[in-house]
């Protein structure tokens, strides 16, 4: 209740929804009060809309692990939402959450993207002029990408079912919404008119009407909530990200290529990569497209089997935790001393 207040009453104010949504006070003077104790070096915080909650004297280094350029998003869904609604949001959102992301990548000692493309955006928007004034140089933005717990997500080399096709993710989110609506009224049409026996899983937890109602074709399966997606997505033929916009990287894509299932992705998924198309992953936009590259999959055992054996590769080379948890450890190193440093020469 007091989230949804505190969201109604943001918008007659400039402060993005998602931020209004977390800005709790009492987490902020939670947060104040641990930070006081001297117990602690640096903060850690993950997403825009945490920044809410974070008091607004910061008594140590912070690293704003932003994830996405969330206005990015919004823009995107501005153009490519599935309902006037979420347009109307996307539009309205965008401009002020560029607005705010422009002061805050002033404010911390580093912030994190998953993505070159999210870096590109944000170190776009710290440098627009139009966003405001401010003496403050924005702090680095250092691309560091997810990473894939490769003993959980095995490379599986069992049995798959038959021309069965794979779409999972959160389901509520209205980039997978829209995927999944694209997906199945104007590409499945075109998959089917050449195999008409490819079942399709829409797999992900609180799906919408929209998505549900899918279902209604017997060859689309949806599921819901599943406890362990692996299964789902190993035991699939091909998994497919046609996602008509997207920000960051799409665990989706990452977890399936970890699996050995080949991804047919649309670019706005690859953006966020470094895969090879052609090569770790297959890239098509157009629905023709699309649907002819899902269909080499099903029909050549030897693309298949490259796709598969590649992509598990990329992700044990660009994906693996260890790597990623060293270059963290390196960074919270440097904003300390940063911060150590900046102090130091305000005492002088």
């Amino acid at each position: 209740m007091w989230k949804v207040w505190r969201t109604l009453r943001a918008i007659f104010t400039s402060q993005p929804l998602q931020v209004a949504f977390d800005a709790s006070p009492r987490l902020c003077a939670a947060l104040n009060e641990h930070m006081a104790g001297g117990d602690f070096d640096l903060v850690h915080v993950e997403f825009i809309r945490a920044l809410g909650a974070l008091p607004k004297q910061l008594p140590l280094p912070v690293v704003w692990d932003a994830v996405d350029c969330i206005s990015l998003l919004y823009e995107q869904g501005a153009k490519y939402g599935v309902t006037p609604m979420l347009r109307f949001i996307g539009k309205r959102e965008a401009s002020r959450t560029r607005a705010y992301e422009h002061t805050q990548l002033r404010r911390f000692q580093h912030v994190l993207v998953t993505s070159p493309r999210d870096q590109q955006a944000l170190s776009a928007i710290a440098q627009d002029a139009r966003l405001g004034e401010d003496k403050r140089p924005p702090a680095p933005i250092t691309v560091l990408p997810h990473g894939v717990d490769q003993e959980y997500y095995q490379y599986y080399q069992g049995e798959r079912q038959p021309d069965t096709l794979i779409f999972s993710g959160k389901m509520s989110f209205h980039a997978n919404v829209a995927g999944a609506l694209h997906l199945a009224k104007n590409i499945m049409p075109l998959i089917w008119r050449e195999r008409p026996q490819v079942r399709l899983v829409i797999a992900g937890s609180k799906p919408p009407a929209s998505v549900r109602s899918l279902a209604r074709d017997p060859r689309v399966g949806v599921t819901g909530y599943i406890d362990d997606l692996r299964s789902s997505i190993r035991e699939a033929h091909v998994a497919v990200c046609p996602l008509p916009y997207a920000v960051g990287v799409q665990n989706k894509a990452l977890e399936a290529m970890a699996l050995g299932t080949p991804v047919v992705a649309s670019s706005h998924v690859t953006a966020g990569l470094k895969a090879v198309p052609g090569q770790d992953i297959l890239v098509a936009d157009e629905p023709e497209l699309f649907a002819q590259a899902v269909l080499c999959l099903l029909d050549d055992q030897a693309l298949w089997q490259m796709i598969s054996q590649n992509g598990h590769m990329y992700i044990e080379k660009h994906h693996n935790w260890k790597h990623i948890v060293n270059d963290l450890t390196s960074i919270y190193a440097q904003s300390i001393y940063d911060n150590n440093a900046s102090l130091f020469a305000q005492e002088r």
